[in-house]
């Protein structure tokens, strides 16, 4: 699970990349005429912005389209530092009133074990949802449910045959 909150920081650009402009224009750093001719550009410094403030400058672009963004994690792990990081990250995304939501799944020794972490006090204070164990035919029943709806909505609105 390394590189977690690269991974989410590419997943959101590309998943959002029809509302928003993610690129970075590269800029003209110099001109040369002699010996013929020489242009020089400077790459984007994506690399030299952390993850909270690139993050935030998507959730900037998504909101003037009146768009939030949610972030899903599977697995809570809390020997991750990344996991630290993005619950950190996200409690501020929360104070400055982002639209921005986390969801977050793991086994229970596990997000006990995150909770702990002094840097995630503000998780303490999250919703928690207990929702114990799914039968096979509740998530057979809810994977058809979400398959029948998106084709009758890719439909029009028709029930597929």
């Amino acid at each position: 699970m390394a590189g977690m909150l690269e991974e989410i920081a590419q997943q959101a650009h590309v998943t959002s990349a029809h509302l928003v402009d993610t690129s970075r224009p590269t800029r003209l750093t110099g001109v040369k005429l002699g010996d013929i001719a020489e242009v020089q550009f400077a790459e984007p410094l994506e690399a030299a912005l952390t993850w909270r403030i690139r993050m935030g400058e998507l959730l900037d672009a998504l909101a003037e389209g009146d768009t939030g963004l949610l972030i899903t994690v599977d697995e809570v792990r809390e020997d991750l530092d990344e996991m630290v990081q993005l619950v950190s990250a996200f409690q501020h995304f929360v104070r400055e009133r982002r639209k921005v939501a986390l969801f977050m799944a793991g086994l229970p020794a596990h997000v006990s074990a995150l909770l702990q972490d002094k840097s995630v006090s503000f998780l303490r204070r999250a919703n928690f949802y207990d929702i114990g164990i799914v039968s096979d035919f509740e998530v057979e029943n809810a994977l058809r449910q979400t398959f029948e709806e998106g084709a009758s909505s890719a439909l029009g609105g028709k029930q597929p045959s």
